[in-house]
């Protein structure tokens, strides 16, 4: 199957393996090294706008911090930056407290403290 249009360079993420933007046959897609991962549809708008780092966080989020009475704590990147999921609620994470949780040097205490 021929692609729409040219793919999209983006260069190498933090893993050095290329990372590319293309259209097939079921819509835009992501390409990391050999792995391809469906582009949501609230991206596909700005398809030629989006950067590596914008890739990198589509790819790596949700990600399970723990659990609490068998529900799962996610981290997560939306519109307006990280935030935690649980329970079916949405929990704004402190800019300041990014780093924290990028890094995976956060503790029980950091997630209690937002849950609240």
């Amino acid at each position: 199957h021929k692609s729409k249009y040219e793919p999209i360079n983006l260069g190498k993420n933090k893993d050095n393996e290329e990372v590319s933007i293309h259209n097939g046959k079921f819509g835009y897609y992501i390409k990391i090294g050999d792995k391809n991962k469906k582009l949501s549809g609230k991206y596909v708008s700005k398809v030629k706008e989006l950067t590596i780092e914008e890739i990198n966080s589509m790819v790596f989020y949700p990600l399970k911090l723990c659990s609490i009475d068998k529900k799962d704590i996610t981290l997560n990147y939306g519109k307006y930056g990280l935030y935690i999921r649980f329970n079916d609620k949405n929990y704004k994470i402190d800019k300041k407290n990014y780093s924290k949780f990028e890094n995976n040097t956060f503790t029980q205490e950091d997630i209690d403290k937002i849950l609240k």
